[in-house]
């Protein structure tokens, strides 16, 4: 596809832009999520509601295309979308949707990393929540881990929980001069 600033194209990036939105719903999710990708670059104010909305479809073609397009929006929502599909049943995102949340980074993802753990029941999603809160975590992280170490009642997820806030410390102490 061309670019779509710089491009012979780019005159008509409106009309582009509404005709990659309507194949984004087209019945060939073949189609579909070409025009995602499309779609993100060529208006990516309206494609994160579809990419965010792809999060919830029944395909794993299109939940697969939304992790990798949602990054780039690096912010709440998206970083919400992403979480809801680690651990989730019968779902083989995890890895996928762990990696893109880490891609976001920053409060979005620290937020999300946090009610990942909030919201698991099992004892792999927490672990996989402290590897992520270790990786992307801040002030606010290591802010909850202290809270909540002491009340953790399974001992591998304190553990681990307790190694994650020691690695965020240390990459929050200032460098010695």
């Amino acid at each position: 596809m061309t670019d779509p600033l710089l491009s012979e194209d780019a005159k008509d990036r409106a009309e582009l832009a509404a005709e990659l939105k309507s194949l984004c719903q087209h019945v060939d999710v073949g189609v579909k999520v070409r025009a995602m990708a499309a779609y993100a670059r060529w208006d990516p104010d309206g494609a994160r509601g579809v990419c965010l909305a792809a999060v919830r479809s029944a395909s794993p073609e299109e939940r697969e295309w939304a992790l990798k397009l949602l990054p780039q929006w690096k912010d709440a929502d998206s970083a919400r979308a992403v979480q809801s599909l680690i651990g989730a049943p019968g779902r083989v995102e995890t890895n996928r949707a762990r990696a893109a949340l880490e891609l976001i980074g920053g409060p979005p993802a620290e937020q999300a990393t946090i009610a990942l753990f909030n919201r698991a029941d099992d004892q792999g999603t927490k672990l996989t929540a402290l590897e992520i809160l270790q990786r992307v975590g801040g002030r606010e992280a290591l802010s909850w881990l202290r809270s909540n170490v002491p009340v953790m009642d399974d001992t591998a997820v304190r553990a681990r929980a307790l190694s994650a806030a020691e690695v965020i410390e240390a990459r929050l102490r200032p460098p010695v001069p």
